[in-house]
């Protein structure tokens, strides 16, 4: 129980210290003033002349939204707030459902409308039938889209979009998003937005596999235009474009998330104030390289996909012609301007077997005027592995790309200013791969800030021409980790894993734990995502490989979690026990995932037990 404790308070601490220095809220939804006053409920065996009550239900969409009331002049400011629940089943569409924008607003008065699947609630097309449009748009403020599935749509899956702007307060909370030809969610000019316990897969995959250079695809989640964004416990996986991107936004926050087997997994294309921590980033060993391909009929040999991109593309959300100006993305006709990356903060995050794991770029190269990166902080992250075709191009685990002269404005299109890159550490094949440097740069001779990155207290599998003060060679250090194995035993540093103990100072207070929870030491911390212990009881690899075979996700969890079996047992027998020891919730895990309902239990501190797999016992937090 003293460790359930530790382990609650740091969570929740982490929530108070990073909102409290950049004042990151929550959306405010379902309570107070917002709270759900009307309820109709829909069923694919619903008919349209029902009133909309649980026993009899409507069918469509379109009548579902109709039964909910306007708002009232005067009252709430003539907003309502209405819930559409989906009863259990499969939703087919062609077109998806939609909220327009006269179905939002009429004559003043507003119609504020969340949905909430019931069981298992899926929308969309089959495999062999496609939808063809946007699977679900909304419109409203202070809403949820809670407990659904989103599949098979050329389109994209959850799209918020309104006009004019300023759609607000937003929670969106698992939902799952699968094949969809664009987006898996869309997020534009929204303010205040929550996105948790949510998984995206394959989106901007399907069709379109004979495409050569040049090639740019949506990515998995993408908040663009947003201001207060946060997304937490959620999973991006598959993507042929960006896992997760935040483009032209403000504020935002990303943390404890899955980023996994995407083109590139993260984005911050010209968005500030940004926090990064606590997730885990990989490429699995065992994902067909060619699938990294942005451009599926390319034939160069590529890398597998990228840990953290950082760049100011100067793209408009709305207006046109951008141009850069005082380290800002401007637009003619736009209400307001975009500032250039600034204010990063990325810590406290694993990575393993990525192409480049951290790379920046000049943006592109046909916008007047230069942009800005500056203010951005790498450290105490763990970065193991890489993963590529044999001849793929020489790159920089650490990369940094700004090769162009601009002679519009005779200076060069990006400036660095203050990028620090400390306290992390730094490992893969070396020998293996021998075009992979640990620190690359590529800057025109005339560029003026090429001295803008401070690196120090690395540690490094390989010299580089850049050691800065305190960095070390560490060639001891294991260059390769499966995501498999039990990343806990083998990255904590500690007595059996000397390889990983560099001593060094906590450099934000805002900084208390480290990315399994454990307290971060105030006189003396160490490098990378993991505090020090003094034993991690290590084990045989067999054990180890055995139990990362098992995982539960989302962890912490609240409602629906999934325990997953990824070595392909053909049944297994699971309990889950609480802290007395008895069993709450058992259960066959048939196939590789299961979903289990956890909303009944109590909050607190569970174990996962596998019969039949005596090293298999997997700690679940219920909150």
């Amino acid at each position: 129980m003293k460790i359930l404790l530790i382990i609650l308070a740091v969570i929740f601490s982490v929530v108070v210290e990073i909102t409290a220095q950049f004042d990151i809220p929550f959306p405010e939804v379902a309570e107070g003033r917002y709270t759900i006053t009307d309820t109709v409920y829909m069923s694919v065996e619903g008919e349209d002349i029902n009133p909309g009550t649980r026993d009899q239900p409507v069918r469509s969409f379109s009548q579902a939204m109709a039964i909910l009331p306007w708002g009232t002049p005067e009252i709430n400011g003539g907003h309502t707030f209405g819930l559409i629940r989906m009863l259990p089943g499969f939703y087919e569409t062609t077109n998806g459902f939609h909220q327009s924008n006269s179905q939002w607003e009429k004559d003043g008065l507003f119609k504020n409308i969340s949905i909430e699947g019931i069981g298992e609630v899926i929308i969309g097309g089959t495999r062999e039938s496609f939808a063809e449009n946007h699977l679900l748009r909304l419109r409203g403020d202070h809403i949820f889209i809670r407990n659904i599935k989103l599949q098979f749509t050329t389109g994209t899956g959850l799209l918020l979009n309104r006009t004019p702007r300023g759609q607000n307060n937003v929670l969106i909370e698992n939902v799952r998003v699968d094949s969809v030809g664009i987006f898996s969610i869309l997020v534009v000019g929204v303010d205040t937005i929550l996105v948790r316990n949510t998984v995206s897969r394959h989106a901007s995959r399907p069709g379109n596999d004979s495409l050569t250079t040049p090639c740019q695809w949506p990515s998995g989640i993408k908040f663009l235009d947003c201001r207060f964004a946060t997304i937490y416990d959620s999973e991006i996986a598959h993507t042929r474009g960006e896992g997760l991107n935040f483009h032209n936004s403000v504020y935002c926050q990303a943390y404890r998330n899955i980023l996994r087997d995407n083109n590139l997994n993260f984005y911050n294309d010209n968005s500030s104030k940004l926090q990064v921590f606590n997730n885990l980033i990989y490429n699995h060993p065992e994902t067909d390289l060619n699938f990294f391909r942005g451009c599926p009929a390319d034939t160069l040999p590529v890398w597998s996909g990228r840990g953290i991109l950082i760049a100011n593309e100067g793209a408009c959300t709305d207006g046109f012609w951008p141009s850069f100006q005082n380290c800002e993305t401007r637009c003619v006709g736009a209400p307001r301007t975009y500032p250039n990356v600034d204010s990063m903060f990325v810590y406290n995050n694993i990575m393993l077997n990525t192409g480049r794991a951290i790379s920046f770029w000049e943006g592109v190269t046909d916008i007047l005027g230069h942009n800005c990166i500056r203010n951005v902080f790498i450290f105490n992250n763990t970065i193991v592995g890489a993963m590529g075709m044999p001849d793929a191009g020489s790159t920089g685990l650490v990369n940094l790309f700004f090769p162009s002269f601009n002679i519009l404005n005779n200076g060069n299109h990006a400036r660095l200013e203050n990028v620090r890159i400390f306290n992390n550490i730094f490992s893969y094949e070396a020998e293996q791969w021998d075009n992979l440097l640990p620190y690359r740069e590529n800057f025109h001779p005339l560029h003026p800030t090429p001295d803008a990155v401070n690196m120090y207290n690395n540690l490094w599998i390989r010299e580089h021409d850049w050691f800065g003060q305190g960095d070390e060679l560490r060639s001891s250090m294991p260059g390769f980790i499966h995501p498999g194995d039990d990343l806990q035993i083998l990255l904590t540093p500690c007595e059996e894993n000397y390889f990983w103990v560099k001593a060094a100072d906590i450099p934000f207070d805002f900084v208390a734990d480290d990315y399994y929870g454990n307290n971060r030491r105030n006189d003396e911390s160490n490098v990378g995502a993991i505090e020090y212990l003094k034993s991690c009881h290590v084990v045989a690899t067999e054990e180890t490989r055995e139990s990362g075979s098992f995982v539960l996700f989302p962890n912490p969890g609240s409602n629906l979690i999934y325990l997953k079996n990824r070595a392909g047992f053909v049944d297994n027998y699971y309990e889950l026990i609480d802290v007395s020891g008895r069993v709450q919730i058992s259960g066959h895990l048939r196939g590789v995932s299961q979903q289990i309902d956890i909303s009944g239990l109590s909050p607190g501190y569970y174990l996962m037990r596998i019969h039949d797999r005596p090293f298999v016992h997997l700690p679940l937090i219920k909150y």
